[in-house]
């Protein structure tokens, strides 16, 4: 395809190709020949050469670039990048380019900076090549974890109408698949100063650059009216905004505590900006301690004369014993890895389940066989204060002794999600003789419900008492003492009770309420205090769905008819200060509540509950719901035709 010289340079420059690399047109239809027909090495090996030819070109350092990414050559890709900045620092493709390196090398915050300012420059000319660079950085942000950042970008994208439709909605979907954090999912919008305040002039200058995505000129303009605005509630929130969306998560989280700190700020309001604040943190440091590593640890096993017979021996007491049960492996998962599979796998549990105490899975044993260079080995594996407690047992039946952990980096977990993740075996059951009788639950519905209680159970019991790093390493039952850190306790509670899945996981969230005396918002003032609430909260207790981010991004409704407010849970464009919470990006989603389940049918649409019963009775109900669809049908075509234009005969 012929390139046309009138078309812009992409190199970024600004220019047309005839004004700017007209010597190289020929050269640049011969790459895009070569792209087109997926020939990138060798499209990247003719480039190379013009390089070295025609240094210092825009055109050629672009397109360089590009193909290094396209071919994963990043360590290239980082140093093109680099010397394209360094000779054209106001050059918008320099900048994304560079906002990738340094994206793909972990550097979020720099990539971030550096594609803000590449927008700046672009204004309103921006290039396909820089849509594909922001496109690229929404799933690097959302794969790093830096929701506000990759969020910022879509919504500049719709904002701006880049890309099209399709393609805003699918990077919508990458930011909600990769997990928003429930209390980022609320739209936090910019606010507007007082009437009366005397910087007004200043903090509207501000808010313009907000408005035209030049973030970078915006927060500075914020940062400088610190000592003039004091300790505005409008200043920190905007702060703490732009600063979500510069992927500057220590200092938005110190904004949203400087506003939750605010005298006489509504203690609903409080509650969600330490709630954001508790997300961003998280959001810089993953690994906060306090958390609950993974460990292994292994024992070399006594082996008799007997050799292979005494491995099966010790088989045999692990599996007559009721703390062990077997589980099933992939051997090929192991000899893919060039690993040597183990002889068997056992689950530890922590006591012999009984009707009513179903055991808790501690870890995971691996028997290995005799190799030619060591001796038959276990290796046991689990999390830090589970593989404690099964040593104990597992010891007694090994007659080893476990050595320390080895070294190597395993994953760890937060105590909220270790006491959530905790797994139940419940005493085995058969089905009666006879059948399961009419109205009674079947064994399986009675063994996950059994499992179930056992897990919240558990829970409740401990949660208040575990030191939580989203409370700096208290217990919520020490936090609940201080004001600040109270904040805190409340804002994860709210947060589990909104994001609860089960009837189970909600009344838990409830019970741990009433132990740390934490009143309930209907406590706080009733119907007043409902209002002043989230209008997304609102939502989570009302609407029993999902809290979960939808594949589809924006077509996401949750599957009951309530809707909170026009700024929760319906799709909308606009920029910084306009999008509704429930747009493209996913707003805090209906979760599962308290209440009954709507299962997305209309009354008339399933028989009363006494027809169901009766397969009479469903019959006589179905027959009524044909005649009444019948009649609707007449009505509609009735009325169709009522509203068709009457026919006119054609003059002759």
């Amino acid at each position: 395809m012929a390139i046309d010289p009138y078309a812009a340079c992409p190199g970024g420059t600004g220019k047309k190709i005839k004004f700017c690399c007209p010597d190289l047109t020929g050269d640049l239809e011969q790459i895009e020949k070569l792209v087109e027909g997926d020939q990138t090495s060798a499209a990247l090996e003719q480039v190379d050469r013009l390089a070295a030819k025609f240094p210092g070109r825009a055109c050629l350092m672009a397109t360089q670039v590009k193909l290094q990414l396209a071919t994963r050559k990043f360590a290239e890709a980082a140093a093109t990048s680099q010397a394209f900045l360094a000779a054209f620092p106001d050059n918008p493709l320099a900048l994304g380019h560079a906002a990738v390196a340094d994206a793909i090398a972990g550097r979020i915050q720099e990539a971030a900076a550096a594609f803000d300012k590449a927008r700046d420059v672009a204004g309103a000319e921006v290039s396909t090549d820089l849509v594909r660079i922001a496109a690229t950085l929404v799933q690097a942000g959302a794969q790093a974890g830096h929701s506000g950042f990759a969020q910022g970008i879509v919504e500049w994208m719709i904002d701006n109408s880049l890309g099209t439709a399709e393609e805003q909605r699918l990077l919508a979907a990458v930011v909600g698949s990769a997990g928003v954090p429930a209390a980022l999912r609320t739209k936090a919008r910019l606010e507007s100063p007082t009437a009366d305040a005397t910087w007004r002039a200043d903090f509207e200058t501000g808010l313009e650059h907000a408005r035209a995505w030049r973030l970078g000129r915006a927060l500075t303009v914020f940062r400088g009216l610190k000592p003039a605005a004091g300790r505005s509630r409008e200043l920190f929130t905007n702060i703490a905004i732009l600063c979500e969306q510069l992927a500057r998560p220590f200092e938005a989280a110190e904004a949203w505590l400087a506003v939750a700190d605010l005298p006489g700020l509504d203690a609903d309001d409080a509650v969600e900006a330490t709630g954001r604040a508790i997300a961003l943190e998280t959001e810089a440091d993953e690994d906060r301690s306090p958390i609950v590593p993974y460990e292994r640890r292994s024992a070399t096993l006594v082996q008799g004369a007997e050799g292979a017979a005494t491995l099966d021996l010790l088989e045999d007491r692990l599996r007559h014993d009721e703390h062990f049960e077997p589980a099933p492996y992939d051997r090929s998962q192991w000899t893919t890895r060039g690993a040597v599979p183990p002889r068997s796998a056992w689950r530890v549990f922590d006591a012999v389940p009984t009707g009513d105490s179903p055991a808790r899975l501690l870890a995971t044993l691996l028997i290995f066989g005799r190799q030619t260079d060591q001796e038959p080995t276990a290796t046991l594996q689990g999390f830090q204060p589970d593989l404690a407690a099964a040593r104990s047992t597992v010891e007694s039946v090994l007659g080893s002794t476990f050595g320390e952990p080895l070294a190597a980096t395993l994953p760890a977990t937060t105590p909220t999600n270790w006491l959530r993740g905790a797994q139940f075996r419940p005493a085995s059951t058969s089905p009666p003789a006879t059948g399961v009788p009419t109205g009674q639950p079947a064994p399986l519905d009675t063994m996950l419900a059994s499992q179930s209680a056992a897990l919240w159970r558990r829970f409740v019991d401990h949660w208040p008492d575990t030191p939580l790093p989203e409370l700096l390493g208290k217990t919520p039952r020490e936090a609940v003492r201080e004001p600040a850190a109270a904040r805190r306790v409340v804002a994860l509670v709210n947060e589990g009770e909104a994001t609860a899945r089960s009837r189970d996981e909600t009344t838990a969230w409830s019970e741990i309420r009433g132990r740390l005396g934490i009143a309930s918002p209907d406590d706080r003032g009733g119907a007043a205090a409902r209002d002043r609430a989230p209008a997304a909260v609102a939502a989570a207790r009302l609407c029993p769905g999902r809290n979960r981010p939808a594949a589809g991004g924006a077509r996401h409704r949750p599957r009951c008819r309530f809707r909170a407010g026009r700024g929760a849970g319906r799709t909308g464009t606009g920029g910084p200060a306009g999008r509704h919470a429930g747009g493209p990006l996913g707003g805090l989603r209906a979760a599962r509540g308290p209440g009954r389940e709507h299962r997305g049918k209309a009354r008339g649409d399933r028989p009363p509950a006494r027809d169901r019963q009766d397969p009479e009775g469903e019959r006589r109900h179905a027959r009524r719901r044909g005649t009444q669809g019948a009649a609707a049908t007449r009505r509609s075509d009735r009325d169709r035709a009522a509203a068709r234009p009457p026919a006119t005969r054609p003059r002759a």
